[in-house]
């Protein structure tokens, strides 16, 4: 059964989905109206030909298709200059997206219901709404069926926009109180808009640009909800933001893609936090071969599973706020922590890989 964070992806998918939707639909609005004012054009142009024509004796034939000037060139062949068709400018002229109504009712303990219409969903409602992933069909949980914090995944606040880790935080983290939000929902089974009322506050020793916490009003607990376009300027500033001298570990480490070590010196890699703090954010992530990678967590933020590596090419990475970033020390000094972990020592899991996927399971009613 999909945990709740993967749901949270599924539904993200989704808004992106439909909001990619509604961009294709104003740029066809826009094509309308330029097609629209080409046609007046096109209309003036034929008028003036027409009139140019009658002086000089030739009237020009308009056929469904085409402009045909009667005139001949020296070859003895007509000269066409080929025009939108009829039938692609009635389909432009014609074509203007359909009203998007609702009937919005209220639904769910405390939860109210803008006045907002929903994201347009030219599909109609199945029974069970379902996202292509590749090599699955995952169905996304019906609206009664989500968690709070996956029916009201984002808001913003002070100009930062804040996404749903679907994770309960103790209340003995939480600080300052930051502000008031409504959140909204969409249920797009129903095609609804919710709304519900909410307080965010701070996290203790946590910065609010890379994370807050988010009271349901008529509801006791506090949910993580973090910023997903945070952007420190060094690796000391993201060390600082997110405490993770305190709060990150470290879980089984790989040399490669099948080797994992669960017995190794964890100080290492909390030393080199601080020891190479000044080094800037850079946004190269991807394209490292690695000389080792660790898997990273910050359980009170409910971030798990994050990679922290370290690479050939002299990068520290990490993708531990959902962005990957790199840290440039050297190769040098990356070979050095590879030794200090021992590294080349590790005997490797020399298995043939085989992928064996588990069978996954899917919501149903």
């Amino acid at each position: 059964m999909k945990n709740t964070e993967q749901i949270a992806e599924t539904v993200l998918k989704i808004r992106d989905a439909e909001q990619e939707k509604i961009i294709l639909r104003n740029r066809h609005i826009k094509k309308v109206t330029a097609g629209a004012s080409s046609l007046l054009v096109f209309c003036a142009v034929i008028l003036a030909v027409r009139n140019l024509n009658a002086s000089q004796g030739k009237i020009p034939t308009i056929d469904n298709n085409h402009v045909i000037d009667t005139e001949t060139s020296s070859t003895g062949e007509e000269n066409i200059r080929t025009e939108s068709t009829d039938e692609e400018r009635q389909q432009e002229t014609n074509s203007d997206p359909a009203e998007i109504t609702s009937n919005i009712a209220s639904e769910g303990r405390n939860t109210e219901t803008s006045g907002r219409e929903p994201v347009e969903n030219n599909s109609s409602p199945t029974e069970q709404q379902t996202e292509d992933t590749g090599n699955e069909n995952a169905i996304i949980p019906k609206w009664n069926e989500r968690t709070l914090p996956t029916q009201f995944m984002e808001f913003d606040l002070n100009g930062i926009g804040y996404n749903t880790k679907d994770h309960i935080i103790e209340g003995s983290y939480i600080v300052g109180f930051l502000g008031a939000v409504t959140m909204e929902g969409q249920d797009i089974y129903e095609d609804k808009i919710h709304s519900i009322n909410a307080e965010v506050f701070s996290i203790n020793d946590i910065s609010s640009e890379c994370a807050v916490a988010v009271k349901f009003n008529g509801y006791d607990n506090y949910y993580v909800y973090i910023n997903r376009e945070y952007s420190p300027a060094t690796l000391g500033e993201l060390v600082d933001s997110l405490k993770l001298n305190d709060t990150i570990s470290f879980g089984a480490l790989t040399p490669d893609d099948r080797t994992l070590v669960t017995d190794y010196d964890r100080a290492v890699l909390t030393e080199l936090l601080d020891e190479y703090r000044d080094c800037a954010t850079l946004f190269d992530y991807t394209g490292h071969r690695k000389l080792f990678s660790v898997s990273a967590n910050v359980d009170m933020l409910g971030i798990s599973n994050k990679s922290f590596a370290v690479t050939e090419d002299g990068y520290i990475t990490t993708n531990i706020m959902e962005w990957g970033y790199a840290f440039y020390i050297g190769e040098e000094k990356a070979k050095e922590i590879a030794d200090r972990l021992g590294i080349d020592n590790i005997e490797r899991d020399t298995t043939p890989y085989t992928f064996d996927p588990q069978e996954e399971v899917v919501y149903e009613e």
